[in-house]
């Protein structure tokens, strides 16, 4: 899952931190501080006990590192 507009809160990220959406830590796995996106992998059991995947395609907003 791809998220953007988040360019405040990559001006230190690496790949490997953890960020947390929607209440949820999540693990960087691609970044781009310039274009103010990141990429974490979502396994089916986050999937099950969230409710990120009804974001998936979507713009997602609530990022907090």
């Amino acid at each position: 899952m791809t998220f953007d507009q988040a360019g405040p809160i990559l001006d230190d990220c690496h790949v490997g931190d953890s960020i947390c959406v929607n209440g949820t830590c999540l693990t960087v796995t691609v970044f781009d501080a310039g274009k103010g996106t990141f990429d974490v992998g979502l396994a089916p059991e986050t999937l099950s006990r969230t409710n990120l995947g009804m974001y998936i395609g979507m713009q997602l907003g609530s990022a907090d590192k």
